[in-house]
This record gives C-alpha cells, sequence and structure tokens, in this order.
C-alpha cells in the first residue's frame, strides 16, 4: 500500500518543481505602427489617402465587363422591400438595423422585452415598439 502511493506522490513533486524554475522572458521587438495616421479618420492626410485607393479601386472595378451588371443586381437587394430582417436577441429585447428611403444611413429598431418582475426593474422601460438611432 506504501509503494502505491509513492510514485504518483514523487511524481506530483517532480512536475512542481519543473514547473517552479524562472523561466527568462525573451526581449519584445518595439514596432512602429506605419499606418497610425490613419486611425484619424477625417484627417485630411487620411481621407486624401482613401481618396486615392478608392480611385485605384474604382479604375479596376470599372474596366471589368461585369461590374454594371453586379452593381444593378447589388443595388437592387440594397433597396429591395422583401428582405428577411436580421434581427438580434439582446438583454434587453429584440432589435434590428433597418434602411429605408426615410433612413438611408439606417435606423436601430428596439422591441423590449416585457419585464417578468412586474415593472420592478426601472433601468428598463416597459414599452415595446420604440426606436433609437
Amino acid at each position: 500500500m506504501k509503494h502505491s502511493l509513492l510514485a504518483p506522490v514523487l511524481l506530483s513533486l517532480t512536475c512542481l518543481s519543473f514547473t517552479a524554475v524562472p523561466q527568462k522572458s525573451a526581449p519584445v521587438a518595439q514596432v512602429d505602427d506605419l499606418f497610425l495616421w490613419l486611425e484619424e479618420i477625417e484627417a485630411p492626410r487620411a481621407v486624401a489617402r482613401a481618396r486615392a485607393e478608392n480611385d485605384k479601386t474604382l479604375g479596376v472595378l470599372q474596366s471589368d465587363p461585369h461590374n454594371g451588371r453586379f452593381y444593378e443586381e447589388a443595388l437592387s437587394m440594397l433597396h429591395a422591400k422583401d428582405r428577411i430582417p436580421y434581427v438580434l436577441l439582446e438583454r434587453r429585447g429584440l432589435s434590428d438595423f433597418c434602411r429605408d428611403e426615410n433612413h438611408v444611413r439606417g435606423i436601430w429598431q428596439l422591441c423590449l422585452v416585457p419585464l417578468s418582475d412586474g415593472g420592478k426593474d426601472a433601468a428598463r422601460p416597459s414599452s415595446t415598439g420604440t426606436l433609437r438611432s
């Protein structure tokens, strides 16, 4: 009986002694981000770069003979009235991001879930069908 416990104890002590050995960390190389200036999305330099890249890309796309058909198909899908909504189930209710002719950039619709505690939670409104932007 004493011999059957001795092997696992010795193995455990051996594993613990190897994990306790301090490891030397390798020095971390400092890398400068050459494109950090692009994070300022409204800075004149960033806007000029984005326009230049867009012009290059637009030239390549417009030279493709299929571009006109693809563009019209994408535009018709974007403006379709029969699109299936993408609804998210969130903690406070159901939300949907939709676009239409009145909300070109889109608007979030939020349908709040009725409270099961009878309205004791003051942080969550009890109305439904509210909109947020």
